[in-house]
């Protein structure tokens, strides 16, 4: 994988090739070489893009810009890459912090780094030389109030059976919203130690600093190697900004989280508790904005005991049993307002019919 990589325009095959190879953009390339950036011609990059990377999100790169690979399909340009991975860490932590049953995230401080560069170029037919100077640096803190709340009620992995299963079950969820973020995981190694501390020790506090860090050396210098060979925009000086956030996430007490996870892990496993999680949430919507006296409307729990009755071969006797008495259907849509789970539904039938086995 190309970690560093430019896109120069086909006009320099031409000019490299000419006066028998002798060229100013010799040492271009050979600079580039040395610093180690590939570089790809204008009329080559369908061939090289096998695998469909994006540049900057976009499908075709821009001519004479520098890329920088962060992970999988994703290359980012000088400018942005820094950002972009930033931001793609952040979302990784907020969806991890969810997952691992985190109860809010803050963000405690938020720093800002101005930093002055100067770079002075000498040009001359043959190349150029370059230097950096760093002026005057000044850091600027922010107080922000941004504060993300998590549910209880939300799925949590934190209980299931090892850090490895965890990863598996979290990546095929992540990976529907964005593929890139599994691959970013693995070469993250504080996102790392943040699932690891959380789901081995069970840490109740996390302290996360995400730093952006605007500019780096290799993007200096192949940036005025190329102004110097008169390719890209002139970098004389430049105001850099580098952004930190200290990302305070605080967690459930672990017996909290256990409760609705068995809460939630019964949810998805017995119809009957879904059936009565909705009926629980109609009757407060109707008390609440039509009736207060409403006394829950328990009819979907009854049809699913009726088709429930015919999977275990109980109809008939519950059908002779409706047979026998006109209101004995009423009863029976009475006590599903009672009803909670499959296991209440099994102890109805069994007080009913003695001879039965569930």
């Amino acid at each position: 994988m190309d970690k560093y990589i430019i896109f120069l325009p086909d006009e320099i095959i031409g000019i490299k090739k000419c006066l028998f190879g002798f060229s100013k953009y010799n040492k271009l390339l050979k600079g580039l070489k040395k610093y180690g950036i590939t570089y790809i011609y204008e009329s080559d990059i369908c061939t090289w893009n096998s695998e469909n990377f994006t540049f900057d999100y976009e499908k075709d790169p821009e001519l004479n810009k520098l890329y920088i690979h962060l992970c999988g399909t994703l290359y980012f340009s000088d400018n942005n890459y820094s950002r972009y991975r930033m931001n793609l860490e952040k979302e990784l932590l907020l969806l991890l912090s969810g997952y691992l049953g985190a109860k809010e995230i803050n963000i405690v401080d938020n720093k800002i780094i101005n930093t002055e560069k100067k770079v002075s170029s000498s040009i001359n037919v043959e190349g150029g030389t370059n230097s950096v100077e760093i002026g005057n640096t000044n850091t600027n803190s922010q107080k922000i109030s941004i504060k993300e709340t998590y549910s209880l009620e939300n799925e949590n992995l934190l209980f299931v059976e090892s850090i490895d299963e965890f990863k598996k079950i979290f990546f095929e969820k992540i990976n529907r919203i964005n593929q890139n973020y599994s691959e970013y995981f693995k070469i993250c190694s504080k996102l790392i130690l943040f699932t690891s501390k959380r789901f081995d020790l069970r840490m109740l506090s996390y302290s996360y600093n995400l730093e952006q860090e605007y500019k780096n050396e290799k993007i200096i210098q192949v940036k005025t190697l190329l102004y110097n060979y008169g390719i890209g925009l002139e970098y004389k000086s430049n105001l850099e900004i580098n952004l930190t956030q200290m990302y305070e996430v605080i967690f459930f007490n672990n017996d909290e989280l256990l409760f609705y996870h068995l809460r939630n892990e019964k949810m998805h496993n017995d119809i009957f508790c879904r059936l009565r999680n909705d009926y629980a949430i109609n009757k407060r919507i109707m008390i609440r904005d039509f009736d207060e006296n409403w006394g829950g409307y328990p009819n979907y729990i009854f049809d699913k005991v009726i088709q429930y009755s015919k999977d275990k071969g109980l109809f008939e006797k519950l059908d002779t049993w409706f047979k026998d008495n006109v209101d004995n259907r009423g009863v029976l849509l009475g006590d599903c307002h009672n009803i909670k789970d499959e296991i209440d539904v099994k102890e109805w039938f069994k007080k009913k019919f003695n001879d039965i086995d569930l």
